[in-house]
């Protein structure tokens, strides 16, 4: 190996034993400059929060009085029951009374005068 090899090789792994610039941990003390950087981004955070959370349940009390998003009831011009629940869902009925013309005994599974109606949840 010549002299030459041999230098380049030395500050080759010198160079490479350095640690890179800005990487996580930094050794020494923080800087007054990123101290308050990560000062004034925890704030900002906060602040984006306390701000924001009012406005969010506005909104969804704004929402909530409107009242739920009713599906559009497409419903054929005929008076005849739906074959299945599945297509009384499809034009937009659920829990039908005893008393619609769309009523038939067999979308009435425990018989107590409304059709289709919705599982309970578990």
């Amino acid at each position: 190996m010549s002299l030459e090899d041999r230098d380049w090789y030395r500050a080759e792994v010198k160079r490479r034993s350095r640690p890179a610039v800005g990487v996580w941990p930094r050794r020494g003390r923080w800087s007054w400059r990123s101290w308050l950087a990560n000062r004034l981004t925890i704030w900002l955070g906060v602040l984006i929060v306390v701000i924001a959370a009012p406005v969010v349940d506005r909104m969804m009390d704004e929402r909530r009085a409107a009242g739920p998003d009713l599906p559009n009831v497409i419903v054929p011009s005929q008076s005849r029951p739906p074959r299945n629940c599945t297509e009384a869902r499809s034009w937009g009925l659920q829990n039908i009374p005893r008393n619609s013309p769309h009523y038939a005994p067999w979308l009435d599974a425990d018989d107590d005068g409304l059709a289709c109606e919705p599982w309970p949840r578990r």
